[in-house]
């Protein structure tokens, strides 16, 4: 399994937690099954998550399944 870390910084962050989802800037993080680890704050992570899903699995993810599956950084 290979771990590749993707990192971006930008724009407003939100997340299915209520408290993240007011903060600017918050960075939320995608694992993906495949062990590539993406990082971000919502416009930013989200498109790199697209690309990555239609690019390596063949898969069209929508921005709400993006945002289901990312997680604020601890």
């Amino acid at each position: 399994m290979r771990n590749v870390i993707l990192t971006a910084y930008r724009g407003s962050g939100r997340t299915l937690l209520r408290m993240a989802k007011q903060q600017v800037g918050v960075t939320l993080v995608v694992n993906c099954a495949c062990g590539v680890v993406m990082r971000g704050t919502e416009n930013v992570l989200v498109p790199i998550v697209k690309k990555h899903a239609r690019e390596a699995h063949n898969m069209n993810a929508t921005r709400e399944e993006v945002l289901a599956k990312a997680r604020p950084e601890s």
